[in-house]
């Protein structure tokens, strides 16, 4: 992007688009908070930034018509037994088929808003570029265009309240080490004593990371798939650092900033959270690695921080062939729902996928 004269607004100032550090060129793409999370560029042709708007609002659209169709189906038909069977109905291998940036490009919509835009999305929301599949692509957008919605008190409560309201018993901390199907049922090994029989067994972690074997089992072979590890860090401090971003002393920081997904940048995406009591604002970074060694660069005034670590957030979004999804039936009684997720992670999709199994269950 060097040279290329694109510029960034923020409070009433312009500043480079491309600024240095003495580390790296950190390509940014900055954002500042008024009111709701909004875009200031500088565009060369603003109405051509408003034209490739309105036909990604209309793709949008199309998207959630075809979604509502596919319920429809499901309605109809009952559960599915396949990614292929699912992304079929309702047209939503239009989506699934195709990478989010081919699938722009196909409808017109400029490389500039696609880069600009929607990668910044992609990657807040799975840390992943434009590769991705168009379903993902489209997802990322949806809460920037639509009404989101959480529950006061965290999104968690949902699941609280749905294993609630089955009665079902709960065994957190516990570790199944072996799955073994028996002329009477699945028995499985839980915390090194075995526990059975049970008619169907459900597994909803990713298979990737299941440290379990399984006995007198037979299954198709289950490729792996790549996951995409990420740090969430928290920091409370009075500002962020103008002169790590290549701005002159005493500049204000847009509130928002993003990394392009061709960034050297050590992070996706610092985004401000809450004031604290204290006067500070509380930071919420997204990285691939652990940043703590740079918070004192990054920000003025560090009061305090805190890194977790997500082994395996997402797996890899990219278009997977038709035929090549994980199974979700992956034999007589034993069931698999996180293969969903090879469409987009996201609670709406698991929510979806158990569904789907509980009605493979019950015959519905």
């Amino acid at each position: 992007m060097t040279g290329t004269g694109r510029q960034v607004f923020t409070k009433g100032m312009v500043y480079p688009y491309d600024v240095m550090t003495v580390m790296f060129t950190f390509d940014v793409v900055l954002f500042y908070t008024y009111g709701h999370v909004t875009l200031f560029y500088i565009w060369y042709n603003p109405k051509r930034d408003l034209v490739d708007e309105a036909k990604l609002l209309v793709q949008i659209g199309l998207f959630r018509a075809r979604l509502a169709d596919n319920y429809a189906v499901r309605q109809k038909s009952g559960p599915f037994k396949t990614v292929d069977e699912f992304t079929h109905d309702g047209g939503l291998d239009t989506y699934t088929q195709t990478s989010t940036s081919d699938f722009m490009s196909e409808h017109a919509i400029s490389g500039l808003f696609t880069w600009a835009d929607i990668l910044p999305l992609t990657s807040i929301i799975y840390d992943q570029g434009l590769s991705i599949n168009a379903f993902a692509g489209i997802v990322s957008v949806l809460p920037s265009v639509t009404d989101a919605y959480t529950v006061q008190g965290g999104n968690s409560q949902i699941v609280e309240a749905m294993i609630a309201f089955t009665g079902a018993g709960q065994y957190l901390n516990s570790t199944v080490t072996e799955i073994a199907r028996q002329q009477d049922g699945y028995y499985l090994t839980v915390n090194g004593d075995p526990q059975g029989p049970y008619d169907d067994v459900v597994i909803a972690t990713p298979i990737e990371f299941l440290n379990a074997s399984f006995v007198n089992i037979s299954m198709a072979p289950i490729t792996p798939r790549e996951f995409v590890e990420w740090h969430v860090t928290l920091v409370s401090a009075s500002s962020l650092n103008p002169s790590y971003f290549g701005m002159p002393a005493g500049s204000t920081v847009p509130d928002l900033v993003v990394a392009t997904g061709n960034s050297t940048a050590p992070f996706a995406v610092i985004n401000p959270m809450l004031k604290a009591p204290s006067g500070n604002t509380i930071y919420k970074i997204f990285s691939n690695s652990d940043i703590s060694s740079l918070i004192s660069s990054i920000f003025v005034g560090v009061r305090a921080s805190y890194v977790h670590a997500w082994p395996f957030t997402f797996p890899r979004l990219d278009v997977v062939a038709p035929g090549h999804y994980q199974p979700i039936v992956l034999a007589d009684g034993l069931y698999y729902v996180n293969t969903i997720e090879s469409l987009a992670s996201a609670m709406e999709c698991s929510t979806l996928a158990g569904r789907n199994i509980a009605q493979i269950i019950n015959g519905t």
